[in-house]
């Protein structure tokens, strides 16, 4: 490796010396800080640091989340989103989005997380609770062309998926929310357990 401001080097060659030019010959290879948060075995987030000099190019599962994101009904959701992306031109990838390697990941997931909460507008926590596996598709078809146009052709980033890992009402709503359901779904249990006392009865 040879620094930017290292001085010239010369070779001999028949007795005649050539000078590398600095400006054409220097080379350097920049260390990048990483960092990006992981799920592990036990469902439990944790942020991993380190030092790289390169882009992964294989696809890859990043996760981000998209924060108090209104429901139809105006309840605030919180939603974990895995996304499964592939550098495909590394080039653009580092030099379209800075010069810090992991940047082309937050420009991503911004775009992504923006466009997200206009598709979780569209349906109400517990109808989402039973659409979950549709989320990803209904967040990727917002996006429109903008996976084409503007992560692949200006970012060189390739969209692949979008998976939901989780759909959480933000804050107090969380337990306002749960105990709802759960008075919903116990009144369904005594409903069902009444009906089924009136007929048995009849049959006696």
């Amino acid at each position: 490796v040879v620094s930017g401001d290292a001085p010239p080097k010369y070779s001999v060659w028949f007795g005649a010396h050539f000078f590398e030019n600095p400006l054409v010959n220097a080379r350097k290879i920049y260390t990048y800080d990483w960092r990006r948060s992981v799920v592990d075995e036990q469902g439990k987030k944790r942020e991993l640091r380190s030092e790289v000099d390169y882009i992964p190019v294989t696809p890859d599962v990043y996760w981000c989340e998209v924060t108090e994101a209104e429901d139809n009904e105006l309840i605030p959701l919180n939603v974990e989103l895995l996304l499964t992306l592939q550098v495909v031109n590394p080039f653009k990838a580092l030099f379209r989005t800075g010069t810090q390697t992991g940047v082309w990941l937050q420009v991503v997931s911004a775009r992504t997380v923006a466009v997200a909460r206009n598709a979780i507008s569209k349906r109400t926590y517990r109808e989402w609770l039973g659409h979950q596996d549709s989320m990803g598709e209904e967040i990727k078809k917002n996006l429109g062309t903008i996976p084409e146009t503007e992560f692949k052709n200006r970012y060189g980033v390739e969209l692949i998926d979008i998976g939901v890992l989780t759909v959480n009402p933000a804050g107090r709503y969380q337990e306002l929310t749960t105990a709802v359901i759960e008075a919903q779904l116990k009144g369904d249990a005594e409903i069902a357990l009444t009906t089924r006392q009136a007929e048995a009865i009849k049959k006696r």
